[in-house]
């Protein structure tokens, strides 16, 4: 996201990060929460373990880019990390 708040157009990989889940996409009710909190998503990924990812992070999966809105941990216990995305296609 570029300084203005808004999504920037480029992406550079910086090959430091490596995220292995499921995608899956959101139902109803995810999309309906997150559209309340000003933070659309389309698709949620879970991944094993703890977080490796913050929001505002894009995930490429070859030629979809998805953008994070948000993650969490249910019960915090490190057993999986469910993120919230956006996929974007006006991001390359």
């Amino acid at each position: 996201i570029a300084a203005s708040g808004r999504p920037k157009i480029s992406y550079k990989d910086d090959g430091n990060r490596m995220l292995k889940g499921v995608l899956a996409e959101a139902d109803n009710k995810q999309k309906m929460r997150w559209e309340q909190l000003q933070h659309p998503i389309t698709h949620t990924i879970v991944q094993t373990g703890r977080r490796k990812a913050k929001p505002e992070d894009k995930l490429v999966f070859g030629e979809r880019v998805f953008l994070i809105q948000g993650a969490e941990e249910p019960g915090s216990i490190g057993v999986c990390t469910i993120y919230y995305v956006e996929e974007r296609t006006d991001v390359k």
